[in-house]
């Protein structure tokens, strides 16, 4: 290494690296509750929870996540006299997301309520009712007993079967030609997820508004038969003045893949697309 050259090595890696505060992860669950048959589009914590699922669905709120994992078992065979792993089957790890809990307003309520919270504990519901006729906030079970007898549901009325989205990006990158994609950095760009992407300018042959809102990925993740295995608790407490509440939710799934990298599309939020009609 006595002829390291810095000059050089940043030459070499001209675009950059991945930093890990610039993704999105999307969790689309307008159809859950529904069976895979169905027709409708809009499932039980999507009509119960409209804005909280628009919001996850955006990817606006995944205050924190981590890149899912897999790893084979392995199972030892003696061959001549010294021993081989081989693989058996494949491990995946379970998905850990935390959320920001904005308060929305709620007209059942008659003011704003924690949704993102009510959402996950009515999608745990859906999984196995507690209460009697399982109803939890406004929501109704498919095939609901009267007894309250707390059985599991069928997968189908409860997994999300795909779509959810861990989407790395790169604001930054004036290096799309390749598909078509002209980006030019500094113009302007909405927060996405945590992330302010200071601004991107997509010329292909969406519209002027639907460009806003795009961004670059370098890599993406989706995942398929969702569903939270854990909300986990949080900590209130009178002397934290400054503190918001962060709601941690543990995903299982039976896979998952990587897609082409691509322009993403984020819609703008219902009001504002309502606003300009």
């Amino acid at each position: 290494m006595s002829n390291f050259n810095i000059g050089q090595f940043m030459a070499e890696f001209q675009n950059g690296f991945q930093k890990v505060n610039q993704y999105r992860c999307r969790l689309p669950v307008q159809r859950v509750g529904l069976p895979r048959s169905s027709t409708q589009v809009t499932g039980p914590l999507a009509k119960r929870f409209p804005r909280a699922v628009e919001y996850l669905d955006r990817g606006l709120l995944c205050q924190s996540t981590r890149t899912p994992s897999r790893s084979f078992d392995t199972v030892p065979l003696a061959i001549y006299g010294y021993e081989e792993k081989y693989p058996s089957f494949t491990t995946y790890t379970d998905m850990e997301c935390t959320f920001l809990a904005p308060l929305i307003e709620d007209p059942l309520a008659g003011g704003p309520t924690n949704q993102i919270l009510e959402v996950f504990h009515a999608w745990q519901s859906l999984i196995q009712p507690r209460v009697l006729n399982s109803q939890y906030g406004g929501l109704s079970v498919r095939g609901s007993r009267t007894d309250g007898d707390m059985v599991m549901r069928f997968p189908d009325e409860y997994k999300l079967a795909s779509g959810m989205h861990l989407e790395l990006i790169d604001p930054f990158n004036t290096k799309r030609n390749e598909i078509g994609i002209d980006v030019n950095v500094n113009l302007r760009v909405p927060v996405v997820g945590k992330v302010n992407l200071g601004g991107l300018s997509i010329r292909d042959s969406r519209s002027q508004d639907e460009a806003q809102y795009a961004s670059v990925q370098t890599m993406r993740y989706e995942f398929f038969e969702v569903y939270p295995i854990t909300v986990e608790s949080t900590q209130v407490a009178w002397n934290s003045n400054d503190e918001f509440q962060a709601i941690t939710v543990t995903f299982a799934y039976s896979y998952w893949i990587t897609n082409t990298p691509y322009t993403s599309y984020v819609p703008p939020l219902t009001s504002q697309s309502s606003s300009k009609s």
